[in-house]
């Protein structure tokens, strides 16, 4: 009975600490869900600057190949 309870316990403690283990890991997840975000969000913003300036600087751009690639480029969805 004794070996018994002590492999419980032991048992008890091996899933006590994986359990630990996944919470880090889903907090670490979440974490970095968290920065992702905020990354894209800067690089909306950015994206939509760049279309900004070229559009409102007068510039033909939709003549110029690299440039009407540029803008065109910037309004493209990252995750699609």
């Amino acid at each position: 009975m004794q070996a018994s309870n002590k492999a419980l316990t032991n048992r008890l403690m091996q899933l006590s600490a994986r359990n630990k283990l996944d919470i880090g890991r889903s907090d670490e997840y979440l974490e970095t869900q968290a920065k992702l975000k905020s990354e894209r969000m800067k690089l909306e913003m950015v994206k939509g600057v760049v279309q900004g300036v070229i559009v409102g600087s007068g510039v033909d751009w939709a003549a110029d190949d690299q440039l009407r690639e540029l803008v065109l480029a910037c309004g493209e969805d990252e995750e699609g």
